[in-house]
Protein backbone atom coordinates (compact mmCIF):
# COMPACT_ATOMS: atom_id res chain seq x y z
CA UNK A 1 0.00 0.00 0.00
CA UNK A 2 3.30 2.46 0.71
CA UNK A 3 3.98 1.56 -2.74
CA UNK A 4 0.81 3.03 -4.30
CA UNK A 5 1.25 6.07 -2.50
CA UNK A 6 5.14 5.92 -3.55
CA UNK A 7 3.75 5.43 -7.27
CA UNK A 8 1.31 8.09 -7.09
CA UNK A 9 3.32 10.76 -5.32
CA UNK A 10 6.37 10.04 -8.33
CA UNK A 11 3.25 10.38 -10.93
CA UNK A 12 2.06 13.79 -9.70
CA UNK A 13 6.01 15.02 -9.31
CA UNK A 14 6.41 14.26 -12.92
CA UNK A 15 3.51 15.76 -13.65
CA UNK A 16 4.50 19.13 -12.33
CA UNK A 17 7.99 18.82 -13.75
CA UNK A 18 6.72 17.98 -17.05
CA UNK A 19 4.60 20.91 -17.03
CA UNK A 20 7.57 23.61 -15.83
CA UNK A 21 9.73 21.91 -18.82
CA UNK A 22 6.60 22.53 -21.41
CA UNK A 23 6.44 26.34 -19.63
CA UNK A 24 10.05 26.65 -20.11
CA UNK A 25 10.34 25.77 -23.70
CA UNK A 26 7.30 27.78 -24.32
CA UNK A 27 9.39 30.86 -22.62
CA UNK A 28 12.40 30.06 -24.61
CA UNK A 29 10.42 29.93 -27.56
CA UNK A 30 8.68 33.37 -27.16
CA UNK A 31 12.56 34.88 -26.22
CA UNK A 32 13.55 33.71 -29.85
CA UNK A 33 10.71 35.34 -31.55
CA UNK A 34 11.57 38.64 -29.44
CA UNK A 35 15.12 38.78 -30.95
CA UNK A 36 13.87 38.49 -34.23
CA UNK A 37 12.15 40.98 -33.94
CA UNK A 38 14.81 42.90 -32.29
CA UNK A 39 17.12 42.02 -35.05
CA UNK A 40 14.08 43.59 -37.54
CA UNK A 41 13.62 46.54 -35.71
CA UNK A 42 17.60 47.62 -35.63
CA UNK A 43 18.00 47.20 -39.54
CA UNK A 44 14.21 49.60 -40.82
CA UNK A 45 14.16 52.59 -42.02
CA UNK A 46 11.09 54.87 -43.01
CA UNK A 47 9.69 57.90 -44.80
CA UNK A 48 8.34 60.70 -42.33
CA UNK A 49 4.97 61.97 -44.57
CA UNK A 50 2.89 59.58 -43.21
CA UNK A 51 4.54 58.94 -39.78
CA UNK A 52 1.44 60.17 -36.81
CA UNK A 53 -0.93 58.15 -38.41
CA UNK A 54 1.28 54.78 -38.53
CA UNK A 55 2.82 55.30 -35.23
CA UNK A 56 -0.88 55.41 -33.75
CA UNK A 57 -1.55 52.18 -35.57
CA UNK A 58 1.20 50.34 -34.61
CA UNK A 59 1.02 51.72 -31.11
CA UNK A 60 -3.02 50.08 -31.08
CA UNK A 61 -1.32 46.79 -32.12
CA UNK A 62 1.31 46.75 -29.32
CA UNK A 63 -1.66 47.38 -27.10
CA UNK A 64 -3.72 44.39 -28.53
CA UNK A 65 -0.36 42.25 -28.50
CA UNK A 66 0.44 43.33 -25.06
CA UNK A 67 -3.09 42.32 -24.34
CA UNK A 68 -2.77 39.25 -25.87
CA UNK A 69 0.89 38.10 -23.78
CA UNK A 70 -1.09 38.93 -20.63
CA UNK A 71 -4.05 36.46 -21.24
CA UNK A 72 -1.38 33.85 -22.64
CA UNK A 73 0.46 33.83 -19.41
CA UNK A 74 -2.88 34.17 -17.45
CA UNK A 75 -4.19 31.24 -19.07
CA UNK A 76 -0.50 29.36 -18.58
CA UNK A 77 -0.65 29.99 -15.10
CA UNK A 78 -4.27 29.20 -14.43
CA UNK A 79 -3.56 25.82 -15.66
CA UNK A 80 -0.26 25.41 -13.50
CA UNK A 81 -2.63 25.55 -10.50
CA UNK A 82 -5.38 23.76 -11.88
CA UNK A 83 -2.52 20.74 -12.09
CA UNK A 84 -1.03 21.47 -8.77
CA UNK A 85 -4.69 21.59 -7.33
CA UNK A 86 -5.38 17.66 -9.12
CA UNK A 87 -1.98 16.48 -7.98
CA UNK A 88 -2.41 17.98 -4.21
CA UNK A 89 -5.93 15.45 -4.46
CA UNK A 90 -4.45 12.61 -5.69
CA UNK A 91 -2.18 12.91 -2.88
CA UNK A 92 -4.42 13.17 -0.51
CA UNK A 93 -7.28 10.22 -1.97
CA UNK A 94 -3.70 7.97 -1.77
CA UNK A 95 -2.93 9.28 1.81
CA UNK A 96 -6.54 8.55 2.76
CA UNK A 97 -6.75 5.00 0.98
CA UNK A 98 -3.45 4.07 3.29
CA UNK A 99 -4.95 5.30 6.05
CA UNK A 100 -8.33 3.58 5.41
CA UNK A 101 -6.24 -0.01 4.58
CA UNK A 102 -4.24 0.42 7.73
CA UNK A 103 -7.51 0.22 10.09
CA UNK A 104 -8.87 -2.12 7.68
CA UNK A 105 -5.87 -4.33 8.05
CA UNK A 106 -6.22 -4.07 12.35
CA UNK A 107 -9.82 -4.35 12.70
CA UNK A 108 -11.29 -6.96 9.93
CA UNK A 109 -10.55 -10.54 8.87
CA UNK A 110 -8.65 -11.53 5.91
CA UNK A 111 -11.68 -11.73 3.04
CA UNK A 112 -12.66 -8.12 3.81
CA UNK A 113 -8.61 -7.19 3.24
CA UNK A 114 -8.59 -8.89 -0.38
CA UNK A 115 -11.74 -6.27 -0.70
CA UNK A 116 -9.72 -3.50 0.24
CA UNK A 117 -7.52 -4.79 -2.37
CA UNK A 118 -10.10 -4.65 -5.09
CA UNK A 119 -11.46 -0.82 -4.42
CA UNK A 120 -7.44 0.04 -4.66
CA UNK A 121 -7.20 -1.69 -8.27
CA UNK A 122 -10.70 0.37 -9.05
CA UNK A 123 -8.85 3.34 -7.49
CA UNK A 124 -6.08 2.95 -9.56
CA UNK A 125 -8.34 2.28 -12.80
CA UNK A 126 -9.97 5.57 -11.80
CA UNK A 127 -6.14 7.37 -11.74
CA UNK A 128 -4.87 6.20 -14.79
CA UNK A 129 -8.34 7.02 -16.54
CA UNK A 130 -8.08 10.77 -14.67
CA UNK A 131 -4.41 10.37 -16.56
CA UNK A 132 -5.15 9.94 -20.00
CA UNK A 133 -8.31 12.37 -19.62
CA UNK A 134 -5.80 14.99 -18.41
CA UNK A 135 -3.83 14.27 -21.05
CA UNK A 136 -5.60 14.74 -23.76
CA UNK A 137 -7.19 18.43 -22.21
CA UNK A 138 -3.38 19.10 -21.76
CA UNK A 139 -3.03 18.77 -25.80
CA UNK A 140 -5.82 21.12 -26.50
CA UNK A 141 -4.47 23.43 -24.10
CA UNK A 142 -0.97 23.34 -25.92
CA UNK A 143 -2.80 23.36 -29.76
CA UNK A 144 -4.83 26.91 -28.54
CA UNK A 145 -0.98 27.86 -26.92
CA UNK A 146 0.28 27.19 -30.32
CA UNK A 147 -2.09 29.14 -32.06
CA UNK A 148 -1.56 31.97 -30.15
CA UNK A 149 1.74 32.25 -30.93
CA UNK A 150 1.28 32.02 -34.17
CA UNK A 151 -1.18 34.93 -34.22
CA UNK A 152 1.44 37.04 -31.14
CA UNK A 153 4.10 36.22 -34.47
CA UNK A 154 1.73 37.51 -37.22
CA UNK A 155 0.84 41.04 -34.98
CA UNK A 156 4.97 41.47 -34.76
CA UNK A 157 5.38 40.79 -37.92
CA UNK A 158 2.56 43.50 -39.34
CA UNK A 159 4.12 45.65 -36.95
CA UNK A 160 7.85 45.50 -38.35
CA UNK A 161 6.63 45.97 -41.71
CA UNK A 162 4.68 49.52 -40.41
CA UNK A 163 7.94 50.18 -38.93
CA UNK A 164 10.27 49.70 -41.97
CA UNK A 165 7.95 52.01 -43.77
CA UNK A 166 7.72 54.87 -41.19
CA UNK A 167 11.87 54.28 -40.62
CA UNK A 168 12.42 54.89 -44.30
CA UNK A 169 10.09 57.89 -44.70
CA UNK A 170 12.44 59.51 -41.94
CA UNK A 171 15.57 57.98 -43.82
CA UNK A 172 13.94 59.93 -47.10
CA UNK A 173 13.29 63.68 -45.06
CA UNK A 174 16.69 63.49 -43.43
CA UNK A 175 18.55 62.74 -46.84
CA UNK A 176 16.48 65.50 -48.04
CA UNK A 177 17.71 68.06 -45.39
Amino acid sequence: MESTAITLQIIADVAIILLFLSLVVLVISLIKYLKIVAEKVEGISVNMSDLKPKIETSLDKINALSDNLSVLFENVNGQVDKVGIVVNKFSDTANDVLDLTNSLQKKVHNPLIEGANTISAISMGVKSFMDVWHSGKSRRIERKREKKVEELTESFEEFSKELEDVNAQIADLNSKD
